[in-house]
């Protein structure tokens, strides 16, 4: 039977772990076997539908717009609507701010079935919120015709062409906690 280290939680021996495991004699809070992950990106530990800043890799895409519909986000009393911008080649939704609403709107206008087809631009970036920066994603238009190396984002599922809806709900919230990717 294996000996159980000093600290190893959950009556998981340290032994079992596939990852290095290290020992300490201090008596603080946490001291004791913990296990060493390698090559953990934090901002992949955290998988969302949404584009997150991360999921850029510090680059600008070039994307041609597939459709703007109305999704509800949040959970409990924070549930609400927002428009969610999907691209053609483009497997996650990118949630509107009111930022990013009105510079699609400045140049293609208010109705969002006219978007459709569009070419747009978004960029990570750093946005002041509070006393901080956070990364942010922002839009731009762009008369730049897309590149395979370009316009396509990490893959994942899109919605069916067939339940994207025109956005209708005027009211947009620029409220930047609520950022899918701050």
């Amino acid at each position: 039977m294996k000996q159980k280290q000093p600290g190893a939680a959950s009556g998981r021996q340290a032994s079992d772990s596939p990852f290095p495991t290290h020992t300490d004699g201090n008596a603080r809070r946490g001291a004791g076997t913990y296990e060493v992950i390698m090559a953990l990106k934090i901002s992949t530990a955290f998988p969302s539908n949404y584009l997150k800043c991360a999921d850029l890799g510090g680059q600008p895409r070039i994307v041609t717009v597939r459709a703007c519909v109305m999704e509800e986000l949040g959970q409990g009393k924070d549930k609400e609507k927002k428009p969610v911008l999907y691209f053609e080649k483009g497997p996650k939704g990118l949630v509107l701010n009111k930022t990013n609403a009105k510079t699609i709107v400045k140049a293609y206008g208010d109705d969002t079935t006219g978007w459709t087809g569009e070419l747009i631009e978004i960029y990570p970036t750093r946005v002041p919120f509070g006393d901080e920066e956070v990364d942010a994603i922002r839009v731009r238009v762009s008369d730049v015709e897309p590149s395979a190396a370009t316009a396509a984002v990490p893959p994942a599922a899109l919605p069916p062409v067939a339940e994207a809806a025109p956005m209708v709900d005027a009211e947009l919230n620029d409220d930047l906690k609520d950022l899918p990717w701050a």
